[in-house]
């Protein structure tokens, strides 16, 4: 994952932005500049060789920093990534991606997960969403091959993103062959230094302070 133009929350399939610190970057902290300075494209190079890979440059001074746009679900076969790409990891000192999922715990993801996206005053999803939309999802649920009653607990976003994920797996996409799992684990074969420029809990949290009329919204997106 990377650094997320808030994961276009109703995109299907989310973009990520990570980012290679080479030799020369400037410091962590001004990583924050180049978020802004990314909406300048005049200052922004696009990569001749990478027109297809959402691989830019940003320069200040003596001191760059490549940021690669991702896909959080691909196939095996879409490896390895173009040359360009893989070069600018090799010689990088430090990758730095949306939330360093090498620190991430499957537990914990679990009960973050469960803590923001189930309704805690005993509602349903049922309840939530009007007729029109619930109904809509037990039809999109039953051609993923799944009944949606179990995940009648959940809120709108959180069913969104489950059915985006089941749909792009029936497509042969699978998230353990995404761009920025990849990264990750070669940068740290390599012994490169990983960190996140967020983290899970901030993620989920911006889902869950979603309105729920802007949730049901995001559902019948993900339900087209």
């Amino acid at each position: 994952m990377g650094f997320t133009f808030r994961q276009a929350q109703h995109k299907r399939i989310s973009l990520s932005l990570n980012v290679f610190l080479n030799p020369r970057a400037v410091p962590f902290r001004w990583l924050s500049g180049c978020v802004a300075l990314l909406t300048l494209l005049a200052i922004a190079e696009i990569s001749r060789a990478q027109e297809k890979s959402f691989l830019w440059r940003v320069r200040s001074g003596d001191n760059a920093v490549t940021i690669l746009g991702t896909i959080h679900f691909l196939k095996k076969e879409n490896y390895p990534l173009k040359k360009n790409i893989e070069d600018n990891l090799d010689n990088a000192k430090k990758l730095v991606l949306e939330i360093d999922l090498q620190a991430m715990d499957n537990e914990k993801v679990q009960q973050l997960a469960i803590q923001k996206a189930v309704y805690r005053d005993g509602s349903s999803l049922q309840q939530n969403v009007s007729p029109e939309t619930y109904s809509l999802a037990e039809q999109k649920a039953r051609e993923l091959g799944i009944d949606l009653k179990p995940l009648t607990p959940f809120k709108p976003w959180f069913v969104a993103l489950t059915l985006s994920t089941l749909k792009l797996q029936k497509l042969g996409l699978d998230p353990n062959y995404g761009v920025d799992r990849y990264l990750a684990e070669r940068a740290k074969k390599s012994g490169k230094p990983i960190a996140g420029l967020e983290t899970l809990e901030l993620q989920l949290e911006v889902f869950d302070q979603l309105s729920p009329r802007e949730q049901e919204s995001m559902l019948r997106e993900t339900l087209q």
